[in-house]
């Protein structure tokens, strides 16, 4: 009697799978998505050129608090500490909103160190790296690139001593384990996905530490972007073939940094998969300082004239992963009218004369708006995120410069335009999306999800339905044989 019961309790658990796909939501048992295989041809200068314009998650996944210090507590309260609460989260809605105002690269600063233990090879807390694979698969289904670095980093570094090329080095140590990680995360994501070693690397107070530094941490750099690659590379996978993106000292324009720079061996690679990283705020008093008034165009044309040149000689192309222009005027005179009605032009400016020289410009948007510091803020992160007139005006001006004509609706499309290869995607339309989840929620990282999925919850998840449903009634069957009865339950 008692095997009996328990035959007839197995078999109603059995029937109970079968009828789950029904009762909770089909997307829940849709398979992960899957990803093409990096083409072992695709050279970096071909995935350039398929880019268009972007923009940068700044102040977000980068934030800290003191240098070098572990932060503790909730991934959404530390995702936004310098934002001013959860409201601002990132959300599906803000990524949406992003590329539908023209966008098709999406840069993502992350510092990696403050929540991952150095003691432990330097692991990364799971819930933080499956809140940055979030985003990021947030921006792969509006079809972006994306670009993933590692920020505010050089606590974790040690440039000015020692011999960073060794295994023991402090500073190979924390590159090599933390890009182990993130690499083998992302390890089957197709190339629209790009790694960027180090933001802006560099020994902080140290000697000329914009201006290039030592010849010491010069050539520890060129080290770690070694490190970067081989531990990138030592995964597999997609990894093996994919593109990636490595800076001079401070990513700065320097005569000594970017002649001392040396393009990491790639010997998997027959074909050049390294792109170089460089920022620039030019005019830098009046772009980065928001001193004086904007001249015009010279000052960008030399500069980027100067990385071209450079660039060509290492023969890899260049990514400008950020510039912009604060939106406060400050000095002895200023004039934030003239500023406000500059700032469109110098944007314009920017992007076409980068586009020109083939390369991609990046603007850093940090979330700020008011008050007189870094003011770089152009899309506001809280629901409904807004973009006002002024900021419109700047983000119209990068369009313009990537050959977008901002004049008629924006239309999506392929990364691979045959019509404007330089340019990118496009954009959907220029309106906000409606934030289903609330960037306000504080239940999750899921806030702000709204509804991506179909009603029906798609094919594979009605294969999961027939997988889990034919399996059900085999077991049933087997039973029923075997025990020679008809089955009463």
């Amino acid at each position: 009697m008692k095997a009996k019961r328990n035959r007839k309790r197995f078999l109603v658990y059995i029937l109970s799978l079968a009828m789950l796909p029904g009762i909770f939501p089909a997307a829940a048992f849709s398979p992960a998505p899957t990803w093409g295989t990096i083409p072992a041809d695709l050279t970096a200068h071909e995935l350039v050129a398929r880019m268009g314009t972007g923009w940068n998650l700044g102040n977000t996944f980068d934030v800290h608090a003191n240098p070098g210090s572990r932060l503790e507590g909730e991934i959404l309260d530390i995702e936004t500490l310098w934002l001013g609460g959860r409201a601002n989260q990132t959300t599906q809605t803000l990524i949406q909103t992003i590329r539908r105002a023209g966008f098709d690269t999406l840069r993502i600063p992350v510092t990696w160190s403050k929540v991952a233990d150095p003691d432990n090879g330097w692991q990364i807390r799971a819930d933080w790296m499956e809140r940055v694979k979030q985003v990021i698969d947030w921006a792969m289904e509006e079809d972006m690139f994306v670009i993933l670095n590692a920020h505010h980093e050089n606590s974790a570094l040690d440039l000015q001593t020692g011999d960073a090329s060794l295994s023991s080095h402090a500073s190979n140590v924390f590159v090599s384990n933390i890009w182990r990680q993130i690499a083998e995360t992302f390890r089957d994501y197709d190339e629209r996905l790009i790694f960027e070693g180090l933001n802006e690397p560099r020994h902080e107070g140290g000697q000329n530490e914009w201006w290039g530094a030592t010849q010491e941490v010069r050539d520890n750099l060129n080290f770690l972007n070694q490190a970067f690659v081989d531990a990138v590379r030592a995964t597999g996978g997609n990894n093996m073939h994919r593109i990636l993106l490595v800076p001079p000292v401070a990513a700065g324009a320097t005569p000594n940094g970017m002649r001392d720079f040396l393009v990491p061996e790639d010997p998997l690679n027959s074909v050049n998969k390294i792109i170089w990283s460089i920022h620039t705020y030019s005019p830098f008093n009046w772009a980065h300082e928001g001193r004086g008034g904007y001249e015009g165009p010279s000052e960008i044309i030399q500069n980027l004239e100067t990385i071209k040149q450079n660039a060509e000689r290492l023969g890899i192309p260049v990514i400008l992963g950020e510039w912009g222009s604060i939106g406060a005027s400050v000095g002895t005179d200023p004039d934030q009218d003239l500023r406000d009605t500059q700032r469109p032009q110098h944007a314009e400016d920017y992007v076409r004369e980068a586009r020109n020289r083939g390369m991609v410009a990046i603007v850093w948007d940090n979330g700020g708006f008011a008050g007189t510091g870094h003011t770089f803020g152009l899309i506001r992160r809280n629901h409904p995120h807004e973009i006002s007139d002024l900021h419109q005006a700047v983000i119209d001006g990068i369009m313009l410069g990537a050959g977008i004509d901002v004049s008629q609706p924006a239309t999506g499309g392929d990364t691979d335009s045959e019509d404007n290869p330089g340019a990118g995607n496009g954009a959907d339309n220029r309106e906000a999306p409606v934030d289903e989840g609330g960037a306000g929620n504080e239940e999750g990282s899921s806030a702000g999800d709204g509804d991506d999925t179909d009603d029906g919850g798609g094919l594979g998840a009605w294969l999961w339905v027939l997988l889990i449903g034919g399996g059900a009634a085999l077991v049933i069957i087997f039973i029923a044989v075997k025990n020679k009865k008809t089955l009463k339950l």
